[in-house]
Parts: C-alpha cells; sequence; structure tokens
C-alpha cells in the first residue's frame, strides 16, 4: 500500500514536471511568434551579372540562383513579411548575356525566384537602347507563353521624359511603360507595406554612357517620391540606388531592416 502510494505520488510529480516543460514551451513559442510578427525582412540582391549558374571557386563550386533560391525560400518559411529586392547590374558577366536581348534570362529568372521589384544598373545599357528595349519585350514575351511567370517590378525614379527625348530615349520610355515600369511601387505582405523606388546613382550614370540618358539628381528626387509615398500609407520605404548609397539619410528613410546580400561578381561569393 505505502509502495503504490509512492508510485503515484512520483507520477504526479512526473506529470507536473511535464506540464510545466509543455506550458514554458507553449510561451516561449508564443514570445518566438509575436517577435516574428514584429519583424520584416527585405532581402536584397545586385550585381548579379548574369551569373545563374554555380561557379568554381578556391573553396569549391559556389554561386548560382538554385543557392539563392533554397535561401530565399527558407527566409520566406521564416517570415511571411519577407521583400526580394534587386539593385541593378543583373546583367553582363557571362555567357547568358549574349541572349540578353533575345531571351531576357537574367531579369526572367528575377521573375521565377519571386523578386518583388528590381531597377536598372550601368550594365543593363550595355547593348545601348534598342538591346534594353529588346530584352524588356522578350521578358513580357515570356511572361506571356507562361502564366506562372511573374516579373519583378521595374522602378526607375530620376529620368525626365520631358528633357531627354531624342530617338534612343523615346526607344527606352516606350519598352518601360510596355512593362509597366514606374518610379515607385508599393509592395504589401502579411499586412506590412513597403514602398520601393528606383534610382540610378551619378556613378552608375558616369558608367553607362550606352544609354544616351542623363539622370536627375538622386536626393532632390528621392525627396520629391517620397513625399508622394507618404501619402500612400505605408509602413515602410525602400529606396533601390545603384551604385548602393546613403541617400536614405538625406530624406529622412531607413534603407531597410534585415538585409542578405548576393553577390555574384568578385565582391564576394555565395
Amino acid at each position: 500500500m505505502i509502495f503504490r502510494k509512492r508510485m503515484m505520488s512520483a507520477a504526479m510529480a512526473v506529470l507536473m514536471t511535464c506540464s510545466m516543460c509543455v506550458t514554458s514551451t507553449l510561451a516561449e513559442d508564443n514570445k518566438r511568434k509575436e517577435a516574428q510578427e514584429d519583424r520584416v525582412t527585405i532581402l536584397f540582391t545586385h550585381d548579379m551579372h548574369s551569373r545563374l549558374d554555380e561557379f568554381k571557386s578556391d573553396s569549391g563550386m559556389v554561386g548560382g540562383i538554385g543557392r539563392l533560391k533554397t535561401e530565399i525560400d527558407e527566409k520566406r518559411e521564416e517570415n511571411p513579411a519577407t521583400f526580394l529586392l534587386d539593385g541593378g547590374d543583373f546583367s553582363m558577366g557571362t555567357l547568358y548575356q549574349t541572349i540578353y536581348e533575345t531571351d531576357a534570362a537574367e531579369l526572367t529568372m528575377l521573375g521565377r525566384m519571386g523578386y518583388d521589384a528590381t531597377t536598372f544598373g550601368n550594365h543593363e545599357f550595355d547593348y545601348r537602347a534598342q538591346g534594353v528595349a529588346n530584352m524588356f519585350r522578350s521578358a513580357l514575351e515570356n511572361e506571356a507563353e507562361d502564366e506562372t511567370l511573374t516579373l519583378p517590378q521595374f522602378v526607375i525614379a530620376n529620368i525626365d521624359w520631358e528633357k531627354y527625348n531624342d530617338e534612343d530615349d523615346q526607344v527606352i520610355q516606350k519598352a518601360l511603360a510596355d512593362y509597366g515600369s514606374t518610379p515607385y511601387t508599393v509592395i504589401e505582405r502579411a499586412g506590412v507595406r513597403v514602398g520601393v523606388y528606383g534610382v540610378m546613382g551619378e556613378d552608375a550614370e558616369a558608367c553607362a554612357p550606352e544609354s544616351g540618358l542623363e539622370f536627375e539628381d538622386i536626393v532632390e528626387t528621392s525627396k520629391e517620391v517620397v513625399a508622394e509615398l507618404q501619402k500612400e500609407d505605408v509602413d515602410m520605404i525602400n529606396n533601390r540606388t545603384f551604385p548602393e548609397s546613403d541617400t536614405g539619410k538625406h530624406v529622412g528613410i531607413r534603407n531597410s531592416i534585415t538585409r542578405l546580400y548576393y553577390y555574384f561578381g568578385e565582391k564576394a561569393q555565395v
């Protein structure tokens, strides 16, 4: 009898301990979920330079959109409020650039990976105005042929089309209009509204004489665009400047909360 009572007491003690462990675990899970709900993740790439495939380095095989997509999917699973942006120079650098105009492989793959928005880098103009136009047209054709493909929004804010309207300028302007490009866009996910705009920086402009364009001052442009985005009731504003700059501090915005950098050139490796 005494033995049975001792056994029952021990069992009750174990059950109470287990109950406390479960309660503690659930409390921790709830805390993590609450913290997750307050977090916004912005994944950001630039200078991918047509590196769609993995490549060999001193440390072995690195890079490639397969690795990139895996990491993107993991981050999205961790946080539904995840935004995926590219800062330009997604083209030129491997043999894929030879089908830049006819297949738009780079921009199309950004779409397949689920990018929300991208903008110009200087290398997008390497094949001049008609090359840019052909690339946009090919990307749209790819999208029309595949209902599972959604191309990223293309944002560029600091081109004054009234000032720059020669024949080449008009070719680029029409291509952007056909694509649906805008100075800025608002992306909403998991209840979070993020305003995104694109500007071409001075350094990139100097490296892109083939564009035939001149770009407006990025700080003044940013002030104007931010004023418009503030009317859109956004929770956050993110500027895509090529090359990366500190534009945000001049116009009172935060560039991002969490960034994931992927350089496909010589700067670093995935």
